[in-house]
């Protein structure tokens, strides 16, 4: 067993999976969406290690999962990894997958 935890940081039943694990799983729902969702896109989906986490207002945590991006660099999506390890830490990896699915299609949505 404690060999094992050498060679994996996280279990596989639980959300707490590593960036690579994370970034495997976002790539795979990326490529589930229509070609459609990417029309507008000319940027990249991207994946950052760290959570985004509003501290202006010190009597909450409230984490930002992904955002879109419009700038002079373009319009491109950041999602953010340790915000769902942070929020989703102790539940089964099927049900992250799904919550990254639906954080990854609100992207696409414009406000």
């Amino acid at each position: 067993m404690v060999e094992n935890m050498k060679h994996r940081k996280y279990s596989k039943k639980c959300a707490l999976i590593t960036f690579e694990e994370f970034g495997n799983m976002l790539d795979v729902i990326t490529e589930e969406l229509p070609e459609e969702f990417f029309r507008d896109l000319n940027g990249d989906i991207l994946l950052l290690p760290e959570a985004c986490q509003d501290h202006e207002d010190s009597a909450c945590d409230i984490y930002t999962f992904g955002k879109y991006v419009q700038d002079e660099m373009g319009r491109y999506i950041i999602v953010y990894h340790d915000s769902f390890v942070d929020i989703y830490k102790n539940i089964p990896t099927e049900k992250l997958r799904k919550e990254l699915r639906n954080t990854l299609i609100h992207e696409f949505i414009p406000i």
